[in-house]
Order: structure tokens, then C-alpha cells, then sequence
């Protein structure tokens, strides 16, 4: 499995080309500003670009938004919700108790209006609901900014598991630790759109506005 990201550009930035294989992650970088967020929401065909992006050669384009978005997975840090109870949002299952005993969160929220649980509660809550239909690509746009350490451990596990069991993950952080553990590789914005990768050693040129 490979997300081909191919001169995607809007006008925020751009263009990007860069692949990502089955079971890797990339940190996506940079200022404030700079286009990272917008990368991954245009990546998710959340907002409008021009350029391509393939799942196993298998274009956006030739599919309806919702088809794609299933399978490519954009989780923000302050997620929308549908429902005013947590439970609606999820299947509930053992596999389900268990993640969020991983997450420490209590399972009397599920029957919690959302309105009344904390933020980082919500954050945790939203991750778990981006992961639990297993979806081949995640999007992760800062998704530990709202918790402590112990939360964030939490998180990473589960980040772990879906490395392991073959997704592919873009991670937006601003973490200097998730940067050294889940950034092999490096899509760094600079404000004005341009970007370079970097494997650490390595460093090229993928696109400048």
C-alpha cells in the first residue's frame, strides 16, 4: 500500500510530491502558518487543490469524497462532533473497552454528554473514534496538543498499533519527542508554501510557490 502525494498546490502551498508506504510515518513540519494543516486537509480532499493524490494508484478524483475520506483519515486536534452523547459516535466492542482502558478513559463517558467532559477527554475520545474502522491512512494534526504525558503515552501506543498493522501515518506535532520517534522522514513547511523532505541525513528540494 502507498499514498502518492503528486504536485499537490493550493494556495497556500506547494507543490508537494512525496510517497509514503504501508506501516510508515512522516512528520509534517513547520511554522505556524506555513501550510501543514491545509497540506493534510487537501491530502483528505477536505480542501480544494490542484495536483494528485493516489491510494495504491487509485486517484481521489475517481471517487466520491466520502469514499476516500474512509480510507484517508484527517483527525484535527478539536474534532466535531454529530451527536450530543459520546456513544452514538462509536461501535461499541471489547476492542473498544480495551483502547480506551489504554487511554485511560473511564467508560462511564460514553453515556457522558460531551458538553460535560474535559478537553483532553474529547481529544482522546476523537482519535479513538479516527482509528476504530481501521482506515488505511491518518491524517494526525497535532493530536496530543490537549493532554499530559501520560495521556500522550497512551496515544502513542495506539499510534504504534496502527503503524504495525500496516497504516500509513502523516503527523502534524509541534512534540520534539514524537518529531524524534515517528520523523525517519520530515515534510517541512516554511512559510510561503515552499517544503523539503528529509530523512535526516538527506535533504531535497519537492516544491516551492
Amino acid at each position: 500500500m502507498t499514498l502518492s502525494i503528486v504536485n499537490l498546490k493550493n494556495e497556500i502551498f506547494g507543490p508537494v510530491t512525496v510517497d509514503v508506504g504501508a506501516g510508515q510515518s512522516m512528520i509534517v513540519a513547520g511554522v505556524s502558518g506555513s501550510g501543514k494543516t491545509r497540506f493534510l486537509r487537501a491530502v483528505a480532499d477536505l480542501d480544494e487543490a490542484e495536483g494528485d493524490v493516489l491510494l495504491n494508484g487509485c486517484s481521489f478524483r475517481s471517487q466520491p469524497a466520502y469514499d476516500w475520506r474512509r480510507q484517508v483519515r484527517f483527525v484535527p486536534a478539536t474534532s466535531g462532533w454529530w451527536f450530543e452523547i459520546v456513544r452514538p459516535h462509536f461501535t461499541v466492542s471489547d476492542d473498544l473497552y480495551e483502547a480506551m482502558d489504554i487511554l485511560e478513559l473511564r467508560r462511564e463517558l460514553l453515556d457522558s454528554q460531551l458538553r460535560d467532559i474535559s478537553t483532553g477527554e474529547q481529544q482522546r475520545l476523537s482519535f479513538l473514534r479516527s482509528i476504530q474502522d481501521k482506515p488505511a491512512v491518518l491524517l494526525l494534526d497535532e493530536p496530543t496538543s490537549a493532554l499530559d504525558v501520560r495521556s500522550i503515552s497512551g496515544v502513542e501506543v495506539l499510534i504504534d498499533r496502527e503503524l504495525k498493522r500496516g497504516a500509513i501515518i502523516l503527523l502534524a506535532s509541534h512534540s520534539a519527542e514524537q518529531v524524534e520517534k515517528y520523523g525517519q522522514r520530515q515534510l517541512i513547511f516554511q512559510v510561503g508554501g515552499s517544503a523539503y523532505l528529509t530523512d535526516g541525513v538527506d535533504v531535497s528540494e519537492v516544491g516551492t510557490v
